[in-house]
């Protein structure tokens, strides 16, 4: 069995493994990053910790993710990163196994595939489960990532 923290991106619903989710917090002030793409939100303070906060609709192709009352921010740690996804709203945590998952189907465009780890049939709706590591790395995103750049000492870059 595999336990998914499930999310709502417009009338789609998707899901991340819940060892890649850290926690869940309501909306709260995101600043805005110039020169970002949009799939980049801004930042947000969370507890002393400034945190990315992307939105995950923009890079799966759809429209950006509107805030309103049910809006959430999903804290994802895939590895040694940490960023927030700007979500609809929240879904439940559901248990599903191996069985209910399938591939992508190749009808999916090939740059949102590759951010899938699979479809979970569900009779209500298929569920795209999606692979926050491979989310985080999005070309898109890619060299706005936190480098060596940020820890050459300032002397040096002149």
């Amino acid at each position: 069995m595999r336990k998914l923290v499930c999310f709502f991106l417009g009338d789609r619903e998707l899901a991340a493994p819940i060892d890649a989710v850290r926690e869940t917090v309501d909306l709260r002030p995101i600043t805005p990053v110039f020169r970002t793409p949009a799939s980049i939100a801004g930042i947000t303070n969370l507890r002393g910790e400034i945190l990315a906060v992307l939105d995950p609709a923009v890079l799966l192709g759809l429209p950006p993710c509107p805030r309103g009352p049910a809006t959430r921010i999903v804290i994802v740690e895939p590895d040694d990163r940490r960023a927030g996804l700007l979500v609809d709203a929240l879904g439940p945590i559901r248990d599903v196994s191996a069985e209910q998952i399938g591939p992508v189907p190749p009808s999916i465009a090939p740059a949102i595939a590759a951010m899938l780890d699979g479809i979970v049939s569900m009779p209500e709706r298929p569920i795209g489960i999606v692979d926050v590591g491979r989310l985080l790395d999005a070309p898109e995103i890619l060299p706005f990532a936190r480098s060596d750049r940020a820890e050459t000492p300032a002397a040096e870059m002149s």
